[in-house]
């Protein structure tokens, strides 16, 4: 199998979007308190269940991935944008 078959389906739930179940939407509010330190807590709004969470850009992102392999995420223009983001020099 390869690594297109692989992520496709994440890649389709995170671009189209699935429903937040009530387990989901618990385990993202007791994680909170995690996430805030490294200002991950403002990745997403607050979810309740039944609502619809979407991610196209993380879909983007794995389809990137299944296209150029694994080199391109830690050489491609993924690395760059995870480097430009957090402020440091160029990905090599």
């Amino acid at each position: 199998m390869g690594l297109g078959a692989v992520l496709e389906p994440a890649a389709s739930a995170r671009g189209d979007g699935y429903i937040i179940t009530s387990r989901l939407a618990e385990f993202l509010r007791s994680a909170a308190g995690l996430l805030a330190p490294s200002g991950g807590s403002g990745l997403y709004p607050p979810m309740e269940a039944g609502m619809l969470l979407r991610n196209p850009d993380l879909a983007a992102v794995l389809r990137d991935i299944s296209r150029s392999g694994i080199s391109g995420f830690y050489r491609g223009e993924i690395a760059a944008a995870i480097v430009a983001a957090i402020g440091g020099g160029t990905a090599s």
